[in-house]
C-alpha cells in the first residue's frame, strides 16, 4: 500500500520516517470523516490486512501525526504481545513515548507544541483529548481556531450557554468532567473541561 496520500495530512518532511515505522507491516490506513468521540483508532484484522488504523480527516497536521503515532504504538504492541496486555498499559505507554521522541527537536513541531509534547511523554494518555494541555496546544493550530471560553475557564456557580440556547450552571468537577445543571429542566449534564461555551455575564 502506498503511503503517499498521507503526505498532505502530515507535517512537512515526516512521511519518510512514518513510512519506515510501518514498513513491512500489513496495515490498512483509512482516512475517515470527523468523529466527535475520537481522533483515530486501531484494531487487528482477521484476514488479508493484519492491522487497521483509522484517522479523522479534519485534524491539523500536528494532531494527525500525534494520533497516527498513538495508533502505530498500538500496532507495534499488538505485534509484540498480542492481546495479553491492557490497551493503554505500561507496554503501550513505553512504545508510544519512544515513537514521539523520534519527532521532537527535529523541527517538525512548532516550539509552542514541543513543550506540551515533552510533558505529554511523561504521562501518555488513552487519548490526546484527555491530556488537556496537549489538547489545547494542538487545537491552536486548527485552521478554524478561535479563542473560546471553555467550561474549565468558568468559576463554579457561573452560568453559560451551550448549543441551542441551553443555560447551565457550572458545578464541581467529578474526576475528568464537570457536573453542570441545566437551569430550565434541572437536569444534570457532565461536560468535558474544554467544551466550548458562551459565558453569561449576568
Amino acid at each position: 500500500m502506498s503511503l503517499d496520500p498521507l503526505e498532505k495530512y502530515l507535517p512537512f518532511g515526516t512521511l519518510p520516517s512514518v513510512a519506515t515505522l510501518i514498513r513491512d507491516t500489513s496495515v490498512l490506513i483509512r482516512i475517515k470523516d470527523e468523529r466527535k468521540t475520537k481522533y483515530g483508532d486501531y484494531r487487528p484484522l482477521g484476514r488479508g490486512w493484519k492491522h487497521q488504523i483509522t484517522i479523522n480527516n479534519n485534524l491539523n497536521p500536528y494532531a494527525f501525526l500525534v494520533t497516527l503515532l498513538h495508533e502505530i504504538a498500538h500496532l507495534q504492541v499488538q505485534e509484540t504481545y498480542g492481546n495479553r496486555i491492557k490497551p493503554h498499559g505500561d507496554e503501550w505507554q513505553y512504545m508510544y513515548a519512544i515513537l514521539l521522541k523520534k519527532y521532537l527537536n527535529k523541527g517538525f513541531f512548532p516550539q509552542s507544541l514541543e513543550k506540551a509534547l515533552a510533558e505529554h511523554i511523561n504521562r501518555p494518555c488513552a487519548s490526546s483529548c484527555t491530556d488537556l494541555d496537549l489538547f489545547k496546544a494542538l487545537r491552536k493550530h486548527d485552521r478554524s481556531y478561535q479563542a473560546h471560553t471553555h467550561v474549565e475557564d468558568l468559576k463554579e456557580g457561573e452560568r453559560f450557554v451551550w448549543r441551542e440556547n441551553q443555560i447551565f450552571v457550572k458545578g464541581s468537577k467529578l474526576r475528568t468532567r464537570y457536573q453542570c445543571n441545566e437551569v430550565k429542566s434541572g437536569r444534570v449534564y457532565f461536560f468535558h473541561p474544554l467544551a466550548e461555551v458562551e459565558k453569561l455575564n449576568k
